[in-house]
């Protein structure tokens, strides 16, 4: 199924998961020594060996940074339907940016959003979003060389 383009609905999020067509694009207009492509999963295993590689790559002085195991971005759900309400609130989102510090407002996000109750995924849709995958995983190792293996497993 197409997506309609907005974010939230239909498949979009899957869709943006195509990465064959995207870096085709850019490797179809730029040359390939002005192209990087990373795996994520490098960067997550040892940032700073990938930091180094963009330093290098970017031909800028090497610099580090202080490795964490802090999770970031870490996906939450609003607690209660009050909670729910209140972070759709465009009236309260624009207060809060106006307001508040970044510490009162991640201190209410605390307050307003848990880990807990979210889906886990279930083997039906592993499955499923792997058949999805699948073709575009393997177009996308060919076409930059990096090894997606362990994404199709």
């Amino acid at each position: 199924n197409k997506s309609n383009g907005c974010w939230g609905t239909d498949h979009l999020y899957i869709e943006i998961g195509l990465y064959f067509e995207q870096i085709k694009r850019y490797m179809d207009v730029f040359p390939k020594r002005n192209i990087l492509i990373l795996n994520y999963d490098d960067f997550k295993a040892n940032s700073n060996d990938v930091l180094k590689t963009i330093t290098q790559f970017l031909g800028v002085a090497p610099f580090s940074i202080q490795e964490s195991s802090h999770r970031k971005n870490v996906a939450k759900i609003p607690k209660n339907r009050l909670s729910y309400l209140m972070i759709q609130s465009n009236y309260l989102k624009k207060f809060g940016k106006v307001l508040l510090n970044d510490k009162l407002v991640k201190n209410l996000k605390n307050l307003l959003l848990t880990e807990k109750g979210i889906a886990p995924i279930t083997p039906f849709d592993r499955l499923e979003l792997k058949q999805f995958f699948e073709e575009d995983l393997k177009n996308t190792q060919k076409l930059t060389g990096h090894n997606l293996s362990s994404w199709l497993n």
